[in-house]
């Protein structure tokens, strides 16, 4: 095969594969697994967020605009309710992970305006697993989320709740992103029925407590502890009980 022809084939096989690849990367595709996330987000929290984002789709993370020099594959800009989001290197996996990540942020905005860190983030990696409809807890679980997770439950790294709250106590973005991703897993899914649906209320109850107050720490400790007293334990022995509960599902 002489040296002209391969660089025709080659050509012609890098053009194809990212014209193959940018099927699953671009706004249409985008739009597709917004609205599968909002209607599930929709089945959880009962609130309808009818309006999709406007999306705004990158080749690298290097084109984002202000990216700060990071590895960032998306983000969700309140201001101009658009997502910026990265094709990843033409990985359609990772870059719909990345759409629900980010549309999360722009359906709590659009449905509760500012919310505490940990649910916002937490919520969203809860959604980057990607399934449609809510079944059996394992059926969702984030595997790099837990994976993390149970290091620092391994390290004994897991900050008491207030901490977590206040985003205190962890060595990287990473452990904090897990370890709301753990918080918001437990008030979801839990074995027994009654316990579940009372967490999965106490979520909505505080997410309507986002446009009432910036500073909901002391509010969401105090809920925290009034579902304790309902599980009939003390906040550190419901603590105790989310790191079980986790850890069994490593």
């Amino acid at each position: 095969m002489n040296s002209g022809f391969q660089a025709v084939l080659a050509m012609c096989l890098l053009v194809c594969g990212l014209a193959h690849a940018s099927e699953d990367c671009n706004e249409a595709m985008a739009l597709s697994i917004w609205t599968a996330s909002e209607q599930r987000l929709r089945d959880i929290l009962g609130i309808e967020v009818a309006s999709p984002p406007g999306f705004l789709i990158y080749q690298t993370s290097n084109d984002l605009p202000e990216h700060g020099g990071g590895v960032v594959l998306g983000y969700y800009d309140p201001g101009s309710k658009q997502i910026s989001v990265v094709c990843s290197d033409q990985d359609a996996s990772v870059f719909a992970l990345n759409v629900r990540h980010e549309s999360t942020h722009y359906y709590l905005h659009m449905a509760y305006g500012k919310v505490p860190d940990w649910l916002d983030e937490g919520l969203a990696s809860y959604l980057e697993e990607g399934s449609l409809n809510e079944g059996e807890p394992r059926q969702h679980l984030n595997k790099k989320r837990l994976d993390e997770f149970v290091y620092l439950l391994r390290k004994s790294r897991v900050p008491p709740l207030k901490e977590v709250f206040e985003g205190r106590g962890f060595a990287r973005p990473s452990q904090y992103y897990a370890t709301s991703w753990a918080l918001v897993f437990a008030l979801l899914h839990h074995e027994n029925s009654v316990v579940q649906l009372n967490r999965r209320n106490m979520l909505k109850e505080l997410l309507k407590l986002s446009s009432t107050s910036q500073d909901l720490t002391h509010e969401i400790h105090q809920n925290f502890k009034q579902e304790a007293s309902r599980e009939d334990v003390d906040l550190e022995a419901w603590q105790t009980r989310w790191h079980r509960q986790m850890w069994s599902l490593r």
